[in-house]
């Protein structure tokens, strides 16, 4: 009889204790006058630089998801359920606005990589070969 291994959740631990420390950081902040974040640099190009920020964390976490597929999973449970119960306070007036802003960039992030899925899904066989490599970290 085959043994039936556990699934690990070690990367969603490390992947969580990331996304509180990023969420904490952007909670602090969220609480510094914008002027003071900007500087020189101008809205523009703030949100261009954060953009393309949010796309690499966004190939970061398919990375993950191909790798830690369960774990991720994991994640996203975690991620929809605290995102449930800050909409829920948003609605009765209980929550800051600060938090939802960290919602929507893990719902951006979320997009991106299930973008990235779709393409796999999509791509030719013949293309697949080195996503698949690089990806999920395994020989065709």
């Amino acid at each position: 009889m085959a043994e039936i291994k556990k699934p690990k959740l070690w990367p969603a631990v490390v992947l969580l204790t990331l996304l509180a420390i990023v969420l904490t950081l952007q909670h602090y902040a969220l609480g510094i006058p914008l002027e003071k974040v900007l500087g020189d640099a101008g809205l523009i190009t703030v949100q261009i630089f954060g953009a393309i920020g949010i796309l690499v964390l966004g190939f970061f976490l398919y990375f993950f998801r191909c790798r830690w597929q369960y774990s991720y999973g994991f994640v996203e449970l975690v991620v929809g359920f605290l995102a449930t119960i800050y909409s829920i306070g948003q609605i009765a007036g209980a929550v800051s606005g600060r938090f939802m802003v960290g919602f929507a960039v893990a719902a951006s992030l979320y997009v991106i990589a299930r973008g990235l899925d779709n393409m796999h899904r999509g791509m030719n066989p013949e293309d697949k070969e080195a996503w698949e490599k690089f990806f999920y970290g395994k020989e065709a």
